[in-house]
């Protein structure tokens, strides 16, 4: 007798289909997003100019420190911690210092760079120094596609980044901000692919061969005194000497001074602020000698004391071309100077430093 296969019926098959397909497909993907979060925090920190030697050589000597500067070259080149101990010393108060400057450091990358810091629990910490700035949503030239514009793109970063282009603190109807997305989309896409490849590991087989070799001997990029200070030695030419002294101009005549922090970085220094307090330390804001208009002060109650020098007329010597490198830079004349009245407003408004 010829044996007999029982179908299962058409309509059971085509219901079944394509939610068993759904399902392979959700599964393959969380399979991958668990594969890529274990590789992610088991691959050795990847390599990035500027911020990399810095870590590890803190991590190394993070019992040393007491006292952090955070920012961009306005920091790297132009604190010294020398002359901020010795400032401190002559108070009686003993203090070791530490440049955590980096050039194009700036919101959100600044705040990725805090965190790891802070992650270090530094025992004897004291005091963190944050160069204020607004949140950047694009990039240096030639840094768009960087391990540098990758390695702090983690989702916190990225929706940092979004919430500012989307502006989702402002109220205002939708197709306003339509429009702002088609008017920003390139850019949205290339945050989102930087996302996309430190979540991924894109590129890390890298980072790999590198610390099996062991760490690169890159003392050159902790300044000549191992404490991440860079001084520049150069004068400003003189034709950008009056290039600079024509803008600064401009700046001072357009009127507009205490310029606010957008509400996005504002509310990140807010958070950060109240961290560092947990960890027994205290905040500090500063705003470099930079032009005028650049953010000075937080939109209502400051989270710390803000020490701002974006003051041409209360700070001439800090504007003159002869104390410049370059339209954004001190040399290293004006950085001893500058650090030490850091340094010194600092003790003057705090109590117990």
């Amino acid at each position: 007798m010829t044996s007999m296969v029982r179908l299962a019926p058409r309509e059971k098959v085509l219901r079944n289909g394509p939610a068993s397909s759904l399902l392979n497909v959700f599964s393959a993907l969380a399979a991958f997003i668990c594969t890529s979060a274990a590789l992610h925090a088991w691959l050795p920190a990847p390599e990035v100019r500027d911020v990399s030697p810095k870590l590890r050589f803190f991590a190394a000597h993070r019992d040393e420190f007491d006292t952090i500067f955070v920012g961009s070259s306005h920091v790297h080149n132009g604190v010294s911690p020398t002359a901020f101990d010795e400032v401190l010393a002559r108070a009686g108060i003993p203090s070791r210092t530490f440049n955590f400057g980096a050039d194009g450091m700036f919101p959100p990358e600044q705040f990725y760079l805090l965190e790891q810091i802070l992650a270090m629990k530094p025992p004897k910490l004291k005091r963190i120094f944050l160069e204020i700035g607004n949140v950047e949503v694009t990039w240096l030239p030639g840094q768009e596609n960087s391990q540098r514009a990758v390695y702090w793109h983690d989702w916190k970063r990225t929706g940092i980044v979004l919430r500012k282009i989307f502006e989702a603190e402002v109220d205002e109807p939708w197709p306003r901000k339509l429009r702002a997305v088609r008017r920003w989309r390139g850019t949205i896409v290339r945050h989102l692919a930087l996302l996309g490849r430190n979540v991924c590991n894109v590129g890390r087989a890298f980072d790999i061969a590198k610390s099996l070799a062991g760490p690169e001997a890159a003392e050159w990029e902790l300044g000549p005194l191992r404490d991440g200070y860079f001084p520049l030695t150069a004068n400003m030419p003189e034709e950008k000497a009056a290039a600079f002294q024509r803008e600064l101009a401009r700046e001072e005549s357009a009127g507009i001074q205490r310029v606010e922090l957008d509400p996005y970085a504002a509310a990140a220094y807010r958070d950060y602020a109240g961290a560092i307090r947990r960890d027994g330390a205290t905040p500090v804001f500063i705003v470099p000698p930079v032009y005028p208009q650049f953010p000075s002060q937080f939109p209502g109650v400051s989270p710390g004391l803000v020490l701002a020098y974006n003051d041409p007329s209360r700070y001439p010597d800090f504007y003159r071309p002869d104390l410049r490198v370059d339209q954004h830079h001190l040399n290293a004349a004006a950085a001893d100077k500058f650090t030490r009245l850091v340094a010194a407003d600092f003790l003057k408004n705090t109590q117990h430093p």
